[in-house]
């Protein structure tokens, strides 16, 4: 990876913990080399506890230690679900069943998910969120194993006593999705054992699960707001400003530099308020202008900028067309079962919907819904629409 871009990932990560620090007082003492020697038996461990319990056993089996695993943040609160989850559900599994049977293909499951809070009250659904997608993915897909994607780092896992993160993340690696966004970080050890999971990485593991036709589950973002918006909505508005300037004088990188200064400097109200500054988004125009981007473009990005930093769990866009090029494009029928937590503490399994086909170069979507009614309609539209209802319940 080139040094710009190593550079721009450490920038976020310390915005995300400067941002944490005002919520969160807690402390990051420097770790001895003995400390991470110690971390790399528990990575071990954890990694051979994945490879025994996870990865080479059953299905079954597998998806019973996953469960099992869960319950240290579910602090085994029951799982009430009502009505409404099993309509969808039952909804998820008609589709899937009438379009295999029709169509005579079978299809991927993607379960989508909000984050809770990782401090707090809410901590326990956490446990129960992944708990409710294992066994939805063992009743829609029998015999296949769960995947979850999961950071591995020590700013995903520092709620977490060390060792105990150390050995999750050695267990998510061997038998999971793991993401690694703070590779740089790493004993020389833990280099070699995790190089695979560098966070450039984890579309492409994505994707592979996903044409295996094995079951998937992810948070859209992070348990708390401004990570979000650190991590992906931000990101995607500095994407966005490469795409459509013109003439490209500068780099994407530069680019994404330039607005992460902007909007994430010391004071800045994007990243812990969601909102944008009058100083903010002076200094926004002047540099959007600068790159060449019409003022009618200008004004359409900075008001679906200003409503995605409002969201919790923010659209997404770019994976989801990436999952569509990818994944639908090569006409790989897609189920996408969204679970989400509200703000009373319940697990809401919302509205599924197949994803039949993408057409790539009109943009267009074609979804049938979970009462069967069949829709094509642009992809952003359909998926804007899809996270605000179905994923933004807190």
């Amino acid at each position: 990876m080139n040094n710009l871009g190593e550079e721009f990932q450490r920038n976020l990560i310390q915005v995300a913990y400067s941002e944490d620090s005002k919520l969160y007082p807690r402390k990051h003492p420097p770790r001895s080399k003995c400390f991470k020697i110690f971390q790399i038996f528990f990575n071990l461990l954890g990694a051979l506890l994945g490879y025994f319990f996870v990865r080479f056993p059953s299905a079954k089996c597998a998806n019973r230690s996953t469960i099992f695993i869960s319950r240290y943040s579910s602090k085994d609160k029951k799982l009430i679900l009502g009505a409404e989850n099993q309509k969808n559900f039952n909804n998820a599994l008609r589709l899937i069943q009438s379009y295999e049977k029709e169509v005579g293909k079978k299809c991927s499951l993607l379960i989508l998910t909000s984050h809770p809070e990782t401090i707090g009250q809410q901590f326990y659904l956490l446990g129960q969120l992944i708990a409710y997608a294992v066994k939805s993915s063992e009743f829609l897909c029998p015999d296949k194993k769960f995947k979850l994607v999961q950071a591995i780092d020590s700013f995903a896992l520092d709620s977490l006593h060390p060792f105990i993160g150390a050995a999750y993340a050695g267990l998510i690696s061997s038998g999971h999705c793991a993401v690694d966004r703070k590779p740089y970080e790493k004993f020389f050890l833990q280099k070699f054992l995790f190089k695979r999971f560098h966070y450039t990485q984890a579309i492409f593991h994505i994707l592979k699960i996903l044409k295996n036709k094995e079951p998937l589950c992810l948070a859209l973002a992070g348990g708390v707001a401004h990570n979000s918006r650190v991590f992906y909505t931000i990101r995607e508005f500095a994407h966005q400003a490469y795409f459509h300037s013109f003439p490209k004088r500068l780099s994407k990188q530069t680019i994404a530099q330039s607005i992460n200064s902007i909007l994430t400097k010391e004071g800045s109200l994007a990243c812990s308020k969601g909102m944008v500054g009058e100083q903010e988004m002076n200094e926004l125009i002047f540099f959007l202008q600068t790159v060449g981007i019409p003022a009618g473009i200008q004004f359409k990005m900075i008001e679906d900028f200003k409503k995605e930093l409002q969201l919790k769990n923010p659209w997404r866009l770019r994976f989801f067309r990436i999952l569509l090029s990818r994944i639908s494009s090569g006409k790989i029928p897609l189920i996408i079962l969204p679970i989400a937590h509200s703000s009373k503490g319940e697990i809401c399994l919302n509205q599924p919907f197949l994803i039949i086909s993408y057409n790539h170069e009109g943009k267009k979507v074609k979804i049938q819904t979970g009462e069967g009614k069949i829709l094509e309609e642009d992809y952003s539209i359909f998926f804007k629409t899809f996270v605000e209802n179905e994923l933004n319940r807190a």
